[in-house]
Order: C-alpha cells, then sequence, then structure tokens
C-alpha cells in the first residue's frame, strides 16, 4: 500500500503543476484508504487480545470447576 502511495507522489511531482488534480484525487483517496486499513489492522490486533484474554479466563474458569 505505502509503494503504491510512494509511487503517486513520483507521478504527481512528475505532472507538475496544474497537470495533476486527478492524480492528487488518487493520492488522497490512497492515503485515506491507508489511514483506513491502519485502523482497521488496529481494531482487530486489540480484538484478537481481548479474545485471548477471555479464552484464558475461561480455561481458568473450567480448571476450577474440575
Amino acid at each position: 500500500m505505502r509503494k503504491k502511495i510512494e509511487r503517486l507522489k513520483i507521478r504527481l511531482e512528475e505532472t507538475g503543476p496544474g497537470g495533476g488534480a486527478e492524480i492528487k484525487k488518487e493520492h488522497d483517496e490512497m492515503l485515506e484508504r491507508d489511514n483506513f486499513l491502519t485502523k482497521e489492522i488496529e481494531d482487530l490486533k486489540e480484538s484478537i487480545k481481548l479474545t485471548e484474554q477471555l479464552i484464558t479466563e475461561l480455561k481458568d474458569k473450567i480448571d476450577l470447576s474440575s
């Protein structure tokens, strides 16, 4: 994802002033998508952490009742 953003930056620089409106728009969209996906990854990592904690708690309860 970041490589694609860097390529878009290069394309933007190559077009010079005035001709890069579409590339700028595409770049902004890619940045927005990258930020969204980064947030999603963080949310997934937190979900994994909470799920692992729950599993540990449940195992402890099962062990206590055995």
